[in-house]
């Protein structure tokens, strides 16, 4: 038996999703969080991503908060605010929680910075990688 095996160069990934007021209607949240979820199973390791939920807000995995054990806010996930993290199955994961939960119900729709923060993070990891 012959067996084919796709390769493919590493890739890098922004995931930009609109969580919009008007992502509330007819299952568009759910379709944009579904087409994330399958673009996150499609990374290999040594694949770099990230995940940017925008409406008139930008917010990544680190940009949001938990309190630690002395009750002070801290970054979620802060390995990832900013920066494309490597495709690890760790890393993969706080991705996928955090498509999970964007919800489509805020804001208005400023694509503008969605773009400009994926752009921003993109860029010096292109340059560092060559």
């Amino acid at each position: 038996t012959t067996r084919l095996v796709a390769t493919s160069k590493p890739k890098d990934v922004v995931l930009v999703v609109d969580s919009s007021g008007s992502m509330d209607k007819n299952n568009r949240i759910e379709n944009a969080r579904r087409a994330a979820e399958t673009v996150l199973r499609t990374l290999n390791p040594q694949d770099y991503f990230t995940v940017i939920d925008f409406d008139d807000v930008v917010t990544t995995p680190g940009s949001q908060y938990r309190k630690d054990d002395d009750e002070r806010e801290v970054p979620y996930h802060s390995c990832m605010e900013d920066s494309l993290m490597p495709a690890t199955s760790r890393n993969v994961r706080i991705g996928r929680q955090f498509v999970e939960f964007i919800d489509g119900s805020r804001g208005g729709t400023d694509f503008n910075i969605a773009f400009e923060k994926a752009f921003e993070m993109l860029t010096p990891h292109r340059i560092n990688r060559g």
